[in-house]
Formats: structure tokens, sequence, C-alpha cells
């Protein structure tokens, strides 16, 4: 379903998929393909972007980075009630398992991916730097709830000691039903 283009004030949406198609020769091979996310909507800058610019302001569903976004490159991706699990909900689904695939074949704690208990579903991070006393982790939106760790938030650098208790061995891949056993 594609936006409407009603620059008066920015369209009432949620679940968005997008390409980087007027910037192909920036964009990574790896990101040529669809991407999911969210749209920012009670913003001021988000706003600003789309009455001066025509540009949406988009959160990564899994990585939480923030894009301004052509809307002819843009679609909703619908939901209806008795359509679960939705495109959207899929595509965050799909995205877990390769991390969690990652997480098992990492050879330190680069690549692991780790959970905690927030409210009544989950907070995931992955590990994407290590040195000798630290570890930077990043938030990441495997679930649709989009839960934070209060003390962790979108991620950060911390003392090695505190993340790598988190970390697990190896995740239970045939248990594996959305929420790793």
């Amino acid at each position: 379903m594609k936006i409407p283009l009603d620059k008066d004030g920015l369209p009432d949406m949620y679940w968005l998929k997008w390409r980087f198609l007027h910037q192909e020769n920036l964009v990574k091979a790896s990101d040529k393909g669809w991407h999911y996310g969210i749209q920012v909507q009670f913003d001021k800058t988000a706003e600003k972007h789309w009455r001066d610019k025509g540009y949406l302001t988009i959160e990564d569903a899994i990585t939480g980075r923030t894009y301004m976004i052509d809307p002819r490159t843009v679609d909703i991706v619908e939901f209806k009630g008795d359509d679960w699990p939705s495109e959207y909900d899929k595509f965050l689904e799909a995205e877990h398992k390769k991390a969690l695939v990652r997480s098992n074949k990492a050879k330190g704690l680069v690549g692991k991916t780790f959970s905690l208990s927030a409210a009544d579903g989950l907070a995931w991070y992955e590990v994407v730097a290590e040195t000798a006393r630290k570890v930077k982790i990043e938030w990441r939106g495997y679930c649709a709830d989009r839960w934070h760790n209060q003390v962790l938030g979108w991620g950060g650098t911390f003392d090695k000691s505190t993340i790598k208790p988190l970390c697990r061995e190896k995740f239970n891949m045939k248990a594996w039903r959305g929420f790793p056993t």
C-alpha cells in the first residue's frame, strides 16, 4: 500500500518497509533489499522533515537507527487482525533466527546475542565490539514490542564482567520458537 503524499501533516502509519532506491551508489550490497521499520510520528524534527523536505523519518526495526526516506520508496505493511504473524512479524522472526545462528558461531563475545526480561517481554542486545576490559553492545528489535532494559537502554559500552555472564554459550535452535530455551 503506497503512502498518501499529503504535506499538511504526517501520514498516520506505523509499520513500513522501504528500499534505498535513490541512493544506490551510497548503499552497500547487503542493504539493497527491503528494510522494515516504524515511522517516527510524534517528534518535531520528523514533522519538519516531512513539511520541509517531504521525507519520512523511519526507525529501523532491528537496529533502531533512524533514516530520512523518500516516501516514494516506502510501502505500508498492513496488519489485519486475522493475519498473524504479519509480514512484519515474519521479518523480525527471520532476522532474530539469523542473529541466534551467528551468536552460536561467535568465537568470542563479538556477535553474541542475549536478552533480559523487560515488562511483559524481552529486551534483546548484541555484542558488536570487544576490548580487554570493555564490550560495546547495541539494542536489537527482535520483538515487535521493542522493549529496552532500564540499565542497558539502547546499548553502549560496558565492563566485560557485566555483559559476559549474560551471553549464552549456545542457543538451542531446535527448541526455538521466538523465545530461545
